[in-house]
């Protein structure tokens, strides 16, 4: 459901390759969720995609009431099954942080490339 739900939101103002990107950030931050947030089945996972069309920036938040985790990007193990995570989110994304308050939000940008005839593109690349 989120990556479709990134896909809904960035449509015409993103390259397909793009809205890939945002997706595979977005899924490994959810699973963050689902694995570290201590939830509890009426609790929820919430998300937020919001494009600057100016700048072309897309920021993602993916929130939990969970009381989160000391994020270490680092790159796990070459025999490691998972944690690999954050350290793919700090490769990719643009910049990232995580807010702790009443939830734990992880966010994410990342740069979109501009394209003709969609919003805020020029036809140029970065």
């Amino acid at each position: 459901m989120a990556r479709r739900a990134v896909e809904e939101c960035l449509g015409e103002a993103a390259r397909p390759a793009d809205i890939y990107l945002a997706q595979l950030l977005v899924s490994e931050l959810v699973t963050n969720s689902l694995h570290h947030g201590n939830l509890n089945p009426n609790d929820s996972i919430e998300l937020s995609v919001k494009v600057d069309g100016d700048s072309g920036v897309v920021k993602v938040e993916v929130s939990d009431p969970g009381p989160g985790f000391a994020p270490d990007p680092a790159a796990a193990e070459l025999s490691a099954v998972g944690g690999r995570g954050l350290h793919l989110v700090q490769q990719v994304a643009r910049r990232w942080g995580v807010k702790r308050g009443r939830a734990t939000v992880v966010w994410f940008e990342l740069q979109l490339r501009r394209t003709a005839g969609r919003p805020g593109g020029d036809g140029t690349h970065p």
